[in-house]
């Protein structure tokens, strides 16, 4: 894996920050890992080589994120399991009460919005955190 592919969350901005992103991101993973998208299927095949490839990308991705954005309180995040880039606006549901991209957005800015920021690590988060490849919720083709 590239270095520089995952640390981008290492130089955002001081102010509120809340990515909305796919821990198996689609463009990152055809991108990163060279695993070939076959665009007639939800997903790529998950050989079970493929599927540890994909599975340890989205665990690096994902300690990443702990490490650089939530360790500071005025950032926070929407992070689905589901294999897709962009798009699919409310449809990866997250968490026991299945939240959506545009619900935990307002949820998050309402909450920053009372002008109180929280500890680290006590902000208001959204990890869906299923293994790859995840057919609970990833039934859509997705569009790389």
């Amino acid at each position: 894996m590239r270095s520089f592919s995952l640390l981008f969350f290492s130089s955002l901005s001081p102010r509120q920050t809340f990515p909305l992103q796919g821990e198996y991101d689609a463009w990152q993973i055809v991108a990163d890992l060279g695993i070939i998208e076959n665009k007639s299927l939800p997903m790529p095949p998950a050989a079970p080589a493929q599927a540890a490839l994909v599975n340890e990308y989205g665990a690096n991705f994902t300690a990443i994120v702990h490490a650089n954005l939530l360790s500071s309180p005025q950032h926070s995040i929407f992070l689905d399991s589901c294999f897709h880039h962009c798009g699919g606006w409310g449809d990866y549901p997250v968490g026991s009460t299945k939240i959506t991209q545009p619900f935990a957005m307002k949820e998050w800015y309402d909450a920053i919005g009372q002008g109180t920021l929280p500890k680290p690590n006590e902000q208001k988060t959204w990890i869906q955190g299923k293994p790859y490849p995840c057919l609970e919720c990833c039934t859509t083709t997705t569009e790389v």
